[in-house]
């Protein structure tokens, strides 16, 4: 009898434990949302049975949310389906996301814009005076060869760039201004460009194919020197940075100075020719400057005795790049300030020798003795 009863105990937790092996497999495993984006929150869901309990969809600001899948690259035959899915292994999960877009029009009470469209490959946009992109569009395909009759997009034209810049002098708002061989793209100060998303400190923004110089501002008279768009797409300042892990390193060296010069010559290339533009002529030809040996041992261009009227304003030009007011070195007793939108230079009326400095990309001025 004591045998019989060993026995049948014996059974049970056999049988017992092949229950548990049976059914463990679709229990206790964890399934992680990762809300899949830099800086969104991951949050764990225990299966019972193998099913999970959805939580409340995630919020993200600018987004709506778009489902959940098994790939962080949101693949849609990989779409998870909770009603049919058991869960047999921990699993991680990843939300989608779409970007809001406003309707083509400006609902939001904004006031319209009236700047240039901006453009991607399948829509146009431009910004509003709160910095938002309004009067989201798409293409309007009746231009020429299928271009985009509003902005120009299409019919065979290269797609925008975009261009990144790290904001060296805490602006906190970015506007970026482009054209090539002289001819606006933009109209000045220029485009409003967006926060980078887990990026503190950038801006980004897409600017036209056909862009050659760029200039960033803070669209209140504080501006880069003239920069040229290839010697990106990363600016680390006025630095232009192939890479970002580049630009990152140069933030780390605190090196936001412009090594690429500007296209044409300008900037700090050498062996250009440099015109003082607004005084002696008009702003298409100016005056000529003279190449010498400076008394650092670098090259220097100078204007001697140049004689500046009361209500006249000049700046440098080095082939393609305008050198102004942002890049005057300290005159002291000499109250040299900024005139117009352009950072144009003025000074009181007198006679002054001008220097300009290719290895600084910077202006010099003394009143001549």
């Amino acid at each position: 009898m004591k045998k019989t009863r060993a026995f049948v105990c014996l059974m049970v937790v056999a049988l017992l434990c092949v229950l548990t092996v049976l059914t463990g497999c679709n229990q206790g495993f964890v399934v992680t949302f990762d809300n899949n984006y830099q800086g969104g929150a991951t949050f764990d869901v225990t299966a019972v049975d193998g099913k999970v309990t959805l939580p409340s969809d995630p919020v993200r600001e600018g987004f709506t949310f778009a489902g959940w899948y098994f790939d962080a690259a949101c693949t849609e035959e990989l779409k998870v389906d909770f009603a049919a899915e058991t869960f047999t292994a921990n699993t991680t999960v990843y939300a989608k996301w779409t970007e809001n877009q406003p309707s083509d029009g400006d609902n939001t009470g904004t006031t319209k814009p009236t700047g240039n469209w901006q453009t991607t490959d399948t829509h146009h946009w431009k910004v509003g005076s709160d910095g938002k992109k309004v009067d989201y569009a798409e293409h309007n395909t009746n231009g020429p060869a299928g271009s985009c009759a509003d902005c120009g997009f299409g019919g065979g034209m290269a797609a925008a760039k975009k261009i990144y810049f790290y904001d060296y002098k805490n602006w906190g708002a970015v506007k970026s201004y482009t054209w090539k061989n002289g001819d606006d793209i933009d109209s000045w100060p220029g485009n409003t460009m967006e926060a980078w998303e887990g990026h503190p400190g950038w801006f980004v923004a897409e600017v036209e194919a056909i862009a050659v110089n760029i200039i960033f501002n803070n669209g209140s008279g504080a501006q880069t020197a003239d920069l040229v768009v290839a010697n990106g797409p990363y600016f680390a300042g006025e630095n232009g940075c192939a890479t970002l892990e580049d630009a990152l390193a140069a933030i780390e060296a605190n090196d936001f100075a412009n090594h690429g010069g500007s296209a044409g010559g300008g900037g700090t290339a050498s062996g250009a020719t440099a015109y003082l533009m607004g005084i002696g002529g008009d702003w298409s030809t100016g005056i000529a400057m003279t190449s010498q040996q400076g008394m650092d041992g670098n090259e220097e261009f100078v204007l001697l005795n140049q004689v500046v009227g009361a209500t006249d304003v000049f700046k440098v030009k080095v082939g393609d790049s305008w050198i102004g007011y942002e890049k005057v070195e300290n005159n002291a007793n000499l109250n040299v300030r900024p005139e117009g939108a352009y950072s144009d230079i003025k000074v009181p009326a007198g006679t002054y020798n001008i220097y300009y400095k290719p290895a600084t990309g910077t202006i010099y001025i003394e009143a001549a003795e």
